[in-house]
């Protein structure tokens, strides 16, 4: 009888070994399938930081183009200006050549009268 029952629990812890060993294959099965999902969300967020990069990128180029515009489009404003200028002036004095034109200044307004240096 011992012995029928020692065969009993042998088979039992079989059994049981069996089961622990199919619930291991089980977990490390499930870690590999977490590892493969951990390296995939690495390379998906390697690829979002790149893109980051690279819109941080076109974003700081296109403020320099931008910068660049701004910077270009005040200077032709100023030589449209001085053009102006120069083409009012040289009307007048074809117009008016006994006045001197020399006291006429890009740079300066008229304020209560007077000519003034320009505050702009």
């Amino acid at each position: 009888m011992n012995w029928k029952r020692t065969k009993k629990k042998a088979e039992v812890a079989e059994e049981l070994v069996e089961v622990v060993k199919k619930e291991v294959e089980a977990e490390k099965k499930e870690a590999r399938a977490a590892e493969e999902l951990a390296d995939a969300a690495e390379i998906r967020v390697k690829n979002i930081e790149d893109q980051l990069s690279f819109i941080k990128e076109g974003k700081d180029k296109t403020e320099a183009d931008i910068r660049g515009k701004l910077v270009e489009f005040s200077s032709v404003d100023l030589e449209a200006f001085e053009d102006g200028f120069k083409r009012a002036l040289s009307q007048f004095v074809i117009l008016h050549p006994s006045v001197d034109c020399s006291i006429f200044d890009m740079d300066k307004d008229v304020k209560d009268e007077k000519l003034v240096e320009d505050d702009d």
